[in-house]
């Protein structure tokens, strides 16, 4: 049964598609104003309370706006078909708000817009349930695992913060970003979130005894035999760790250790 959207989801897509239709089509006068539904602790001790929440769904124009989307779409749906609609908000939200605190933190005088820390927050939790998962076609003779790539775009983004700092004179655009906390945030908090979700529920649930075995044959035929297949058309990064468990079982069972 396919899964309907919840309101709260509805409801971010509506003003992700409305805040950014503002801002496209009322554009900063300048390349360096601020554009409207931004969010910076001025605003907010302004009591412009609502910029807490557009200035996620602001873009400053149409590639910012679509380089978001594309990371959004290619790195959340794991997270929505394994979280569902409640934890998949929760991300997205989280993801934005713990970036712009640690922002706010270490440079009060930013002005923060865009989705790409609740982007990257949901493409992070999505790495943390397929951590083994290799995004490479299987074609090919590479290998990437989603926590490679997640490990990876996270030390860039901190080592391109701690440049901007050590070369404040640069005049490399890459180097004064205002996003490299949001996104060193938003990636931990994905990864953060999902990991403590695991933890949460694995001490919830109630011990039970092991099922009975199957005999020999027909585990091998019904388990092993696709994990066979799996690993000799996509590669041993492409088994997740419960997989390798079965192989680890099957070999035990075929050579018992000697008494």
């Amino acid at each position: 049964m396919r899964a309907h959207p919840s309101a709260l989801t509805v409801s971010l897509a509506l003003l992700l598609g409305a805040a950014a239709l503002r801002a496209l089509l009322l554009p900063p006068s300048t390349p360096d104003s601020i554009p409207p539904g931004a969010v910076s602790l001025d605003s907010l001790r302004r009591g412009d309370w609502w910029s807490a929440l557009t200035w996620i769904f602001t873009h400053r124009d149409w590639i910012h706006l679509l380089s978001n989307a594309l990371i959004l779409l290619a790195g959340s749906r794991l997270a929505l078909r394994s979280l569902g609609n409640t934890h998949f908000s929760a991300i997205f939200l989280l993801g934005s708000w713990l970036g712009a605190l640690l922002t706010f933190s270490l440079r009060p005088e930013a002005v923060l817009i865009g989705a790409s820390g609740s982007a990257l927050a949901l493409a992070a939790a999505s790495a943390a349930l397929h951590p083994n998962l290799n995004l490479l076609p299987a074609s090919s003779r590479l290998s990437l695992s989603a926590r490679s790539l997640f490990l990876g775009v996270l030390f860039a983004n901190i080592a391109l913060e701690f440049s901007s700092r050590l070369l404040a004179s640069s005049d490399l655009p890459a180097l004064h970003s205002q996003a490299h906390l949001v996104h060193i945030a938003a990636l931990l908090t994905g990864w953060s979130y999902v990991r403590t979700l695991d933890h949460l529920q694995s001490r919830h649930t109630p011990s039970q005894p092991p099922p009975p075995q199957p005999p020999l044959d027909r585990f091998l035929k019904d388990q092993i035999d696709p994990l066979l297949e799996k690993l000799h058309s996509h590669g041993p990064s492409s088994l997740s760790r419960t997989e390798r468990a079965l192989l680890d079982e099957a070999a035990r069972r075929i050579s018992p250790p000697r008494q």
